[in-house]
């Protein structure tokens, strides 16, 4: 039996008022080095996945991690590597048509937030590039603690739609 995703009512209309492929997208970064020779980063990932298959997809990786709820980085402290490759492995099969990253290094003592601004620009229009009934016109992101960084993401989106960067269409959520 499949369940009905999202229960949010917002993103849920996102996937049904916006035409094609649906973009996910997810950070990183090491901003505190361990070992010599770490070199400092942020980057920003993105799959596509198919706008009709969401349902079936988001089904298929909660079985995968038995619940409702995972996270990459405490499953590597919980030393569960064998899921994270499984559920990497699962994404890129599914994934439409591409997986995008973008990196940058982070300066020391450099901002985060100028980082994950500069990599979302450059994930959006990369994403979304493309024309026709193909075309990403919503990236989908987790939503961040920190209310500052929600309203820097939409002010970035915004910033590209006026420039011209990124088709007017595009939501952002």
């Amino acid at each position: 039996m499949t369940a009905q995703y999202p229960r949010d009512q917002y993103l849920a209309s996102q996937y049904q008022n916006r035409p094609g492929p649906v973009a996910f997208a997810d950070e990183t970064m090491l901003a505190k080095l361990f070992k010599r020779g770490d070199i400092p980063f942020y980057a920003m990932a993105a799959a596509t996945f198919d706008r009709n298959s969401l349902d079936t997809i988001r089904d298929e990786l909660l079985e995968l991690v038995g619940g409702d709820y995972w996270h990459a980085t405490e499953a590597y402290a919980l030393g569960h590597y064998d899921q994270i490759t499984e559920m990497a492995e699962h994404v890129a099969a599914r994934a439409e048509w591409n997986i995008v990253t973008v990196e940058m290094p982070l300066p020391k003592g450099g901002s985060t937030d100028k980082a994950r601004q500069t990599c979302l620009a450059a994930l959006a229009k990369e994403v979304t590039r493309g024309t026709g009934p193909g075309a990403v016109r919503l990236i989908v992101a987790e939503r961040n603690k920190t209310a500052k960084l929600n309203h820097l993401d939409q002010k970035t989106m915004h910033t590209l739609r006026q420039a011209r960067d990124i088709h007017q269409d595009v939501a952002f959520t």
